[in-house]
């Protein structure tokens, strides 16, 4: 993000008219991190990145906002101002992205914050392409919102591509918002972005406009590649060889008194104009169990997706969560055009263990582009797992028609499993399946019917083996009753 200051600033007001529609949010109302939404930085090679870590100390979602915040780093015993070159072993900053999560292409853009100055703070609102199409950067474009340097009383918002890099005199590759230093103050940064243009905004005035122009290419240099989806970053970095030489110039120079600092964000808005198309939009809802194995803790499930876009859509990803952690991802291939719908099978899923769950799928990338209202990707159903050995028994009317209910009692005689009154058997064989432990278990049935002399037969099986752990019962005022232990061991059946 870096770039040298040139010796001009535009500042012109033009309101913002055009109808918007809200298409994604985050308000940080919960008190953790929506990790649906967003990724947390955990430190890298560039400048922007090289202090980020993952810890709750420099980031924190408490009282209705996000916090990033930089601090000294908690090992280090020396002081701040006694560092050569800040990095990760002095300090600790909190940044966090939206990449694979939250893209889009076209729209508008605010984000409600209060940020901080010291010497050599760095804190930035800013965004990158999903995909490279175009290639690495700059090639493929960066869009950066607000970049704030030491106690600046502007900030930039610049466009970052191919062309700019060469020609970097270009009125329009950055201009500068007012920056009060008042860390009080809370302030709306935006942009709005089309197909033409790019305009950069602070409390809803326009204050910079990148135009396309007519074309992609300005002397054989990319100059517009800003047609592909983006995603966000926040970022509250602390020192890097730009924001350092600023300061190093200013006579200024970070100590301990300067930490901790935070930029506080209040929300993160992106609306799309209420006639804009969305090309890639597909939903997920209706999860169902469809294994009729219920019994162990593996099971499948189907769920419906449906193409809420306008282009075709032939794959996307999918993602299954049990109580919020991921346990299988795959990917579909389909066929679904506009407001199409499917159903798709995920089979083999392990929950581990028994209980009541929450299972969630996540649909996502429909034909590798992000998903334009994310909103509607997801789906949840609650499904009970129960561990045990999955055993049948079967009921025989040899003579009569029956109408037949069951229970079974478990040693202290509380019911486990029962059915009510069930159609009638015929000279039939009916089969019943349920889910118990290993152990022994009374099955009773009772014959609605009061006629007859035919025998009757309750008997059970293990899932998966042939041999019969029951014993015939005996007619008794039409109740039947047969003692018998469910076991993996044939050789232990009882």
């Amino acid at each position: 993000m870096r770039y040298i200051k040139a010796l001009f600033l535009f500042l012109f007001s033009v309101n913002i008219q055009a109808q918007y529609v809200l298409d994604w949010a985050d308000e940080f109302n919960g008190t953790s991190l929506n990790m649906n939404d967003w990724n947390i930085e955990k430190g890298g090679g560039s400048a922007w990145n090289n202090t980020a870590i993952d810890d709750p100390r420099v980031i924190e979602v408490s009282n209705g906002s996000l916090k990033l915040k930089g601090i000294k780093n908690p090992n280090y015993n020396g002081k701040i101002e006694d560092v050569t070159s800040i990095d990760k072993n002095s300090v600790w900053t909190g940044a966090i992205d939206t990449h694979k999560k939250i893209g889009f292409k076209y729209g508008k853009m605010e984000v409600r914050a209060r940020i901080e100055a010291a010497p050599s703070a760095w804190p930035a609102i800013w965004l990158m392409p999903v995909h490279s199409v175009y290639g690495g950067n700059p090639l493929s474009g960066e869009i950066d919102i607000v970049e704030h340097l030491n106690y600046d009383n502007f900030y930039y918002s610049t466009v970052h591509t191919e062309y700019h890099l060469t020609n970097k005199q270009d009125p329009e590759r950055y201009g500068e918002g007012l920056f009060t230093n008042d860390d009080s103050e809370w302030v709306v940064y935006g942009m709005i972005w089309t197909d033409q243009k790019i305009d950069f905004f602070r409390n809803g005035v326009v204050y910079h406009t990148v135009n396309k122009g007519q074309g992609l290419y300005v002397n054989g240099l990319l100059r517009w590649p800003f047609d592909e989806d983006f995603y966000i970053i926040l970022s509250q970095q602390i020192g890097g060889g730009w924001v350092d030489g600023e300061a190093a110039a200013k006579g200024l120079k970070m100590t301990d008194a300067d930490l901790p600092l935070t930029m506080e964000i209040d929300y993160v808005r992106v609306y799309k104009l209420s006639t804009q198309t969305i090309d890639y939009d597909i939903s997920a809802e209706n999860i169902t169990r469809t294994d009729n194995n219920t019994c162990g803790t593996t099971f499948d499930i189907d769920f419906d997706v449906t193409n809420l876009g306008s282009q075709t859509i032939t794959s996307f990803d999918v993602e299954v969560y049990i109580d919020n952690q991921l346990v299988k991802s795959t990917s579909e291939t389909v066929n679904l055009s506009n407001t199409g719908s499917t159903s798709i099978s995920v089979t083999g899923i392990d929950a581990t263990n028994s209980g009541s769950k929450s299972v969630k799928v996540i649909v996502s990338n429909p034909n590798g582009n992000t998903d334009e209202v994310p909103a509607n990707d997801e789906t949840t159903q609650t499904i009970s797992i129960t561990e045990g050995i999955l055993h049948e028994f079967f009921i025989t009317e040899s003579s009569a028609n029956s109408s037949l209910s069951w229970e079974i009692k478990d040693g202290s005689s509380t019911v486990v499993t029962s059915s009510g009154i069930t159609s009638s058997v015929s000279n039939n064989e009916k089969v019943y399946s349920f889910c118990l432990p290993a152990g022994c278990y009374d099955i009773i049935v009772s014959d609605a019917y009061s006629a007859g002399s035919g025998g009757c037969s309750a008997q059970a099986w293990s899932s998966g083996s042939n041999y019969c752990v029951g014993e015939q019962v005996v007619r008794n005022a039409n109740l039947y009753e047969a003692k018998w232990c469910g076991t993996d061991d044939p050789s232990t059946a009882g």
